[in-house]
């Protein structure tokens, strides 16, 4: 075998390699204990018709409101900063967890 089909197959390895690593890393994580990590969970949770979401306000209760709503990959705790800067602004911030994402339940 010849250097550069070696390399060719080494670069290949990798690439397979680096696009697995998102699917093999699903496959090892430990699911949370939802039960559990809602006891010490700040903020308060909804029962809804698809399910159990997770929320918490910020700030004064007469103050005017933002809605904080998280992207795909990070819960409403992302917020959390933010929406304590707003808070001591004067603004009442609600950040919260959609279906599948932090202390939300998963309505899949």
């Amino acid at each position: 075998m010849t250097v550069a089909a070696w390399l060719l197959l080494i670069v290949a390895i990798a690439i397979v390699a680096f696009l697995l690593t998102p699917w093999i890393s699903e496959r090892l994580r430990t699911p949370m204990d939802v039960e559990e990590a809602r006891i010490k969970a700040p903020g308060e949770f909804a029962e809804l018709p698809s399910g159990v979401t997770h929320y918490r306000w910020f700030g004064p209760e007469d103050g005017k409101i933002i809605v904080c709503v998280h992207g795909l990959s990070t819960p409403s705790f992302g917020y959390e900063g933010l929406a304590s800067g707003l808070a001591m602004k004067g603004w009442r911030v609600l950040t919260y967890d959609l279906y599948g994402r932090g202390y939300s339940d998963n309505t899949q």
